[in-house]
């Protein structure tokens, strides 16, 4: 098979540079974006009913030392004039119990949410992802390479790129092989593809002579 000629190289590096590498990269950015705001969001959910379950059960705390205990108004017998305001401080400190109760599951809720979908973690993936696509694009072939140089840096290009692809779609979870691994994969793909020689086959300048005589007959 003929090498591709100059032109051609030039034009498959632009072609993947813009749908491929790039398309990759503003994927990898907006993952990343939207796994932060899940996560942010999440936290202050899990932070409000935190905060909602301690504020509810210390203001429980406070109404009942301040209407019961250090005040006899409330307690049984309850004058007429004095019924509706108790009515309504107990209406108060059953909705404080309620939520005193009910927000910490809201948290453990939202809790386990993060921990199925592992916002965080998939940030981290993506962020190494993203910080891998770049040492492969730095070792993008250069207009003022030679052909060969330019074909051996094309094909590193393209193979770091699809393999930090590969590692992010086929290691959900798990963190991704790190830049230095990338930087050293890249180089011996270089160094393999400026060393392979494709054989070359020539066909015969003139058709070979058919056999008369004799050798007609044997053969």
């Amino acid at each position: 098979m003929d090498e591709l000629d100059r032109n051609r190289m030039e034009a498959l590096y632009r072609i993947f540079d813009r749908f491929g590498l790039a398309d990759m990269r503003a994927y990898y950015k907006t993952t990343i974006q939207k796994h932060r705001r899940a996560a942010a969001q999440v936290n202050l959910l899990r932070a409000s009913a935190s905060f909602l379950a301690g504020f509810s059960a210390a203001l429980v705390g406070l109404i009942v030392q301040s209407v019961y205990v250090g005040n006899s108004t409330c307690l049984e017998p309850v004058a007429p004039d004095q019924l509706g305001a108790c009515q309504f401080i107990n209406g108060v400190i059953l909705v404080l119990m309620v939520l005193a109760v009910v927000s910490p599951a809201i948290g453990g809720a939202f809790s386990t949410l993060a921990d199925l979908y592992q916002w965080d973690r998939q940030v981290s993936l993506y962020k190494e992802a993203l910080e891998n696509l770049a040492i492969a694009d730095a070792r993008s072939p250069d207009p003022e390479m030679d052909d060969a140089t330019y074909r051996a840096a094309l094909k590193a290009y393209a193979l770091g790129s699809l393999t930090v692809l590969y590692d992010e779609s086929a290691q959900w979870g798990q963190m991704i092989r790190t830049p230095a691994q990338i930087e050293e994969f890249i180089r011996r793909s270089q160094e393999r593809a400026q060393s392979v020689q494709l054989p070359t086959f020539k066909a015969p300048n003139q058709p070979q002579p058919r056999p008369t005589g004799d050798e007609g007959a044997i053969s």
